[in-house]
């Protein structure tokens, strides 16, 4: 599955998942490319999506599905001593 918001022409993906029984199949990838095929044939020129850096398996499917890098998350975590 995945969710999409879609204003106008753009879209931002928000999150994309697969059960976990299905996974390493590149269903992710699979999904994410419909999604933007169907919107794009929909008028939409303009797609965002996220990951996380822990996640690269939603790294590779943007990757694969053509998504570029152009910026990146900062996070703040208290350390933990």
């Amino acid at each position: 599955m995945t969710f999409v918001d879609v204003d106008g022409t753009e879209a931002e993906t928000h999150f994309t998942v697969v059960h976990r029984a299905w996974r390493s199949r590149g269903l992710s990838i699979a999904v994410k490319a419909a999604s933007v095929l169907v919107l794009a044939a929909e008028g939409v020129t303009r797609f965002r999506t996220g990951g996380s850096a822990d996640n690269t398996a939603i790294l590779r499917a943007n990757d694969a599905v053509g998504y570029v890098r152009d910026e990146e998350w900062v996070t703040l975590a208290q350390d933990a001593r």
